[in-house]
């Protein structure tokens, strides 16, 4: 029973707990010892144990909140009463698991496990139609595509559309996020290692993730962060179709097309010989800028209605649409981390959400307190001209909001404004900009 990852409690006829394995005492925090033999009823008065006692009947997957030993508790709960034949009930067994990890597990099964078409990219734009139309035509071919477009506007989803409805569309669609490993680990993701590469690599070697998706599509996303030696691995293979494991000495045909993504200006990166010039060539055969949420208003309650759905169904609420408020905020609201956190906004209202429709009390603080980033036109909300000292504040914190706060994102902030690496930490500091 200790081999289960859920935690088992079982109790007898009488309600004394019988079993309580490994698992159980992490969630409850809660030593064994101390639980074994012991009136349940006394120790855990809040599960609902003594119900299937009485009545006879399990269940499955319950949600149960409760407070013990000071913490407040969040479990989702399948019963049994134990029984022999039609003898009398012997007793109860029950598994519980965290709520909040069942929760992500449901979420990654859901993002990575989902067949996804051009029928579910939605919205009726201009904007978001013009593209998702060129997405359409050029998903029957194989040319290499290369998605632009802010962190969050949903390049992956595209990409998942543009493989499932083209001739690769049965094999493989295999994700990578380049700026997400660490550089002496990504060339190993990428293309695999033979035995003997290095100290501890596994015998008989390992397929990349280039020979995981042999014969189907292969997504690179934030290619803008593969180093300028990745980056020549990458145009070997675009240029003859093969690929060297790492500590390897053959070639590797491999049939892969080829989807990036990025959220940095390749060309800038290119004029400061950060990318490769022919790569990029290869890469923008057929480039995709996909608009952000912000200049697609009419999009934003077709969104929120989806995700309202697919959320509400997902955690067991029955949730109906938005007030009238709230939708009025959702609307005007800047989102400057675009679908991803749209997304994240309904998720986090029907957490909160006790009634059918979510108010505006259940929208998150930027939203309520009605928080939207400022554009760099140059003009104050009255009209008048900005000082450059304001101008200039405002464009390194619209960048670090768009490449991150932390040291990676301040260089990218940093090349994608112009300046040194040293000025753009000189600017924070004079400026005391603060993550917001």
């Amino acid at each position: 029973m200790d081999a289960f990852y859920e935690g088992v409690v079982a109790v007898d006829s009488d309600g004394l707990v019988t079993h309580f394995n490994q698992s159980a005492e992490r969630l409850f925090g809660a030593k064994k010892e101390n639980v074994i033999g012991k009136d349940a009823g006394e120790i855990f008065p809040a599960l609902p144990l003594f119900e299937v006692l009485q009545e006879g009947k399990g269940f499955n997957s319950r949600e149960v909140l409760f407070n013990f030993g000071g913490r407040r508790l969040h479990l989702l709960s399948t019963a049994r009463p134990i029984k022999v034949d039609n003898s009398p009930i012997a007793g109860v067994v029950a598994t519980f698991r965290d709520f909040k990890e069942t929760q992500r597990l449901a979420y990654e099964i859901m993002s990575t496990q989902e067949m996804v078409d051009f029928e579910d990219l939605i919205g009726v734009s201009k904007s978001f139609a013009r593209v998702k139309s060129k997405a359409v035509k050029k998903s029957a071919g194989n040319l290499t595509i290369l998605l632009i477009g802010e962190s969050g506007t949903g390049k992956e989803v595209f990409a998942r559309a543009i493989h499932a409805s083209g001739p690769y569309g049965h094999k493989p669609f295999v994700s990578i996020n380049c700026g997400a490993i660490p550089e002496n680990l990504l060339e190993t993701e990428l293309f695999g290692y033979d035995e003997g590469a290095f100290p501890g690599a596994r015998r008989g070697g390992k397929q990349g993730k280039f020979e995981l998706a042999d014969g189907g599509t292969i997504f690179l996303d934030e290619i803008g962060n593969l180093s300028l030696y990745l980056q020549a691995k990458i145009l070997r293979y675009l240029q003859d179709g093969r690929i060297e494991r790492v500590g390897g000495g053959r070639l590797i045909p491999v049939d892969v097309r080829v989807i990036a993504a990025t959220n940095n200006d390749l060309q800038e990166m290119v004029r400061k010989n950060l990318f490769r010039d022919e790569l990029y060539y290869r890469l923008s055969v057929i480039p995709l800028e996909i608009p952000p949420l912000r200049e697609r208003p009419q999009d934003i309650p077709l969104l929120l209605d989806f995700y309202m759905k697919r959320f509400s169904k997902l955690l067991g609420k029955d949730i109906r649409g938005f007030s009238d408020e709230a939708m009025k905020a959702c609307v005007k609201y800047y989102w400057p981390g675009n679908v991803r956190e749209l997304v994240y906004t309904v998720e986090y209202a029907i957490n909160l959400e006790e009634n059918q429709l979510i108010s505006l009390e259940s929208l998150t603080p930027e939203i309520r307190e009605g928080t939207r980033k400022k554009t760099r036109s140059g003009l104050a909300g009255d009209g008048r001209l900005l000082q450059l000292a304001q101008l200039e504040k405002e464009a390194i914190a619209a960048a670090l909001d768009r490449f991150g706060w932390n040291d990676e994102g301040k260089i990218k902030a940093a090349l994608a404004l112009g300046i040194s690496r040293a000025t753009i930490y000189r600017k924070v500091q004079k400026y005391g900009l603060k993550q917001a």
